[in-house]
């Protein structure tokens, strides 16, 4: 959920700085995502696995996952 009013108007508007942030995630994704894959893949099956995003972004850190699974 978001923080506040001021974080909804800024994602409605398709702040460019915001859009950047993720547009990158999509090319090169961010260390944060690669250590959860880490954290995952040493604590669970990721064979066959389904992974649900719930409102984590704009799903850039399923490009990752989306090639392991």
């Amino acid at each position: 959920m978001f923080q506040n009013e001021r974080d909804i108007s800024e994602w409605k508007s398709g702040n460019k700085k915001i859009m950047d942030y993720h547009k990158r995630q999509l090319e090169t994704p961010y260390r944060s995502t690669i250590y959860f894959e880490i954290f995952l893949s040493e604590n669970t099956s990721l064979d066959n696995c389904k992974i649900i995003d719930i409102a984590c972004g704009a799903g850039g850190g399923n490009k990752i996952f989306s090639k392991i699974t």
